[in-house]
């Protein structure tokens, strides 16, 4: 195998679409928010499991089981999840609502997602929801704490938040791809506690 460049995987992602696959790195040592996407077709992605699965069969049997932090897999499982119920956005049909609600833009969609993957691992996963504008949001309700940050396409979000006690957090315009806002990430953290 003739190879030009290689690097250390810190994490990974997996989003599809009913055409594509596409596998996210974040390699180790590199800048922020620099990511290695490959695409791939549905067929190709099929042929790459079978790869690994034979890969990772014959790594067992020689060096033995691999064992996966069970909080990490449910995780990465409600994230592709997320990440799908966000790709279905694009296939409602004009006046989705009755209301003569709007199909969100692939940019909106893909502006949401790339969020989500960039969340603390600490902090659970939002549930999303769509405006008849066809702008999406995303929330937390719980534990006495409500967190909205919504995307309507221009690159940017923007957020509020609210703890228990009235406290309350908000900012307009923040490029997506940015790390949250402190006052945010301070209202969302008794989230991340069981």
């Amino acid at each position: 195998m003739n190879i030009d460049k290689s690097f250390q995987c810190q994490t990974m992602g997996l989003a599809s679409s009913p055409d594509e696959f596409y596998f996210e790195f974040t390699p180790e040592n590199i800048k922020s928010g620099e990511k290695l996407v490959v695409t791939m077709t549905p067929n190709q992605a099929k042929s790459l499991l079978m790869m690994l699965d034979k890969a990772v069969m014959k790594y067992e049997a020689t060096f033995g089981s691999l064992k996966l932090p069970i909080d990490n897999v449910a995780k990465t499982v409600e994230l592709d999840k997320l990440i799908k119920q966000l790709f279905n956005y694009l296939n409602l049909k004009e006046d989705w609502d009755g209301y003569g609600g709007v199909v969100p833009t692939a940019k909106i969609v893909n502006d949401t997602i790339q969020f989500v993957k960039t969340l603390p691992q600490v902090i659970p996963l939002p549930e999303p929801m769509i405006a008849g504008s066809g702008a999406i949001g995303l929330y937390w309700d719980n534990k006495g704490i409500y967190a909205e940050i919504g995307f309507e396409g221009d690159g940017t979000f923007w957020c509020y938040a609210e703890d228990a006690e009235g406290n309350e957090a908000g900012e307009d315009s923040i490029p997506v791809g940015d790390e949250l806002p402190i006052e945010l990430l301070n209202i969302l953290t008794p989230l991340a506690k069981g």
